[in-house]
């Protein structure tokens, strides 16, 4: 009996934990790894983009596309390139991430060809002598031809200048060296590291080296902007560093191409006295996707001049990768 009746009095208590235990047990969800669907989704958030931004690496043999007006250094191939936007294709040949990279870069564009330039000559000569009453001569056709340019850009340093190597100064059919003074198209990693911390960082363009000055020998016309814009550099650095690069408080969503699939990643945007830049976020690929003659520094207005855009003569843009890894 004394038994039964020490039962009854902890009968409620066992029920009691019996009933927690059952329903622990119930509140317990089952987890499940993330679906395919919801990672491609996930490349659109705001901390995504930082993440594909990290992916995005260089191995030897990936590449990328340069959308840009003048090529190169010499003046026949500037003339040529200069009413036409190309694009051309960089291979990576050697990179080692915060230290040193080589590139090969190859374009072919589609050209208006030195026959079809003479007719249409002779035929403006033809009207201007067209006598009162005469017909007008129908036109002649413009034929185009395609026209290919290469080169290579070697010793590029990726650990501290604070100088680009604009795609502008790079020598058609042949090797240009950046000597290990410049970072190519890329910030420095003492440049990028200061950035990330300060939102600050002093980069040049080259404006004033002996690259600007030779690139700029090749024609008249060449030496006037390159005169302009130093001139104005001249001014502009009496009031600030025009070199100062400041970039906005918080990365932004920038678009890209990456093995065909179109991906956002997050990028720094800020600006100097010479140019507006938007830059990879990521320390060991900090690569300066686009680059924009700013046009209250050059005045844009006053540096076209004839068929040239010099406005486009120094910027570019890079955004359609084809990587090994991502």
């Amino acid at each position: 009996m004394s038994y039964m009746m020490s039962f009854f009095r902890r009968a409620p208590f066992l029920f009691f934990v019996g009933s927690l235990s059952i329903l622990g047990a119930g509140c317990q969800v089952p987890t499940r790894s993330p679906s395919s669907a919801e990672n491609s989704s996930s490349l659109s958030s705001a901390s995504s983009t930082e993440i594909v931004a990290q992916r995005l690496q260089f191995l030897s043999g990936d590449s990328f596309e340069i959308k840009q007006t003048l090529f190169g250094l010499d003046s026949s191939l500037s003339d040529l390139f200069s009413a036409y936007e190309g694009t051309r294709l960089v291979t990576v040949q050697r990179f080692v991430p915060m230290r040193e990279a080589d590139l090969h870069w190859l374009s072919t564009i589609e050209h208006e060809a030195t026959s079809s330039q003479r007719a249409r000559q002779l035929y403006q000569a033809q009207i201007q002598r067209r006598k009162k009453g005469d017909a007008y001569p129908p036109p002649p056709p413009v034929e185009t031809e395609r026209v290919s340019a290469s080169g290579d850009l070697v010793h590029i340093n990726l650990h501290e200048p604070h100088t680009l190597f604009l795609p502008a100064y790079w020598k058609v059919e042949g090797e240009t060296s950046a000597l290990t003074q410049k970072s190519g198209l890329w910030l420095s990693d003492d440049a990028f590291e200061e950035l990330i911390v300060t939102h600050k960082t002093v980069v040049y363009l080259d404006l004033f080296g002996e690259v600007a000055s030779q690139w700029a020998k090749r024609s008249q016309e060449l030496q006037g902007v390159l005169d302009r814009l130093r001139q104005r550099a001249n001014i502009a650095g009496e009031k600030k560093d025009v070199a100062l690069l400041e970039v906005e408080p918080q990365p932004i969503e920038w678009p890209v191409v990456i093995n065909g699939q179109e991906v956002k990643v997050s990028a720094w945007h800020g600006k100097n006295a010479f140019a507006d830049f938007v830059i990879l976020n990521n320390r060991q690929n900090p690569l300066i996707l686009k680059l924009t003659i700013q046009p209250i520094f050059p005045g844009a207005t006053e540096i076209v001049t004839g068929q040239h855009d010099w406005k486009k003569v120094f910027g570019y843009e890079v955004n359609h990768f084809l990587v090994q890894t991502f």
